[in-house]
């Protein structure tokens, strides 16, 4: 692999670290999700700076051409960011839905002291 195209690759995973640490110090992004992508990160910056690693992942994992490892580890990354923000909406939208009905019973309970307070206030 060529120098430059190597200096190219570690570049643009520390700008992502960094990048990945500000939105996660501006509570931006949840650190569960943020120390995934570092990971990722520094793996492909590892996996950069030493392609070796990246042919014997490959060859291990019985797949002929490097980069076709390298797609197929990054089809399975993101099969599972899509499984783990499926559970997120899942569960976000179950709050939602407690919150709503939680919300509809203190409207009554307010309303219904308001009639309560206007009844005692016209008895007066």
């Amino acid at each position: 692999m060529p120098l430059r195209l190597t200096i190219t690759i570690a570049i643009c995973a520390i700008l992502g670290i960094i990048t990945v640490i500000s939105l996660m110090a501006k509570k931006k992004l949840e650190y569960k999700y943020g120390l995934g992508w570092i990971v990722v990160a520094l793996i492909i910056m590892i996996l950069g700076i030493f392609p070796k690693l990246l042919e014997l992942v490959a060859h291990a994992m019985g797949i002929a051409i490097p980069a076709n490892a390298m797609f197929y580890m990054g089809f399975i990354f993101v099969l599972i960011v899509v499984f783990s923000l499926s559970i997120s909406v899942s569960k976000l939208s179950e709050k939602v839905r407690r919150l709503s009905q939680d919300l509809g019973i203190l409207r009554k309970d307010v309303l219904d002291l308001e009639k309560q307070l206007e009844k005692k206030n016209e008895e007066k």
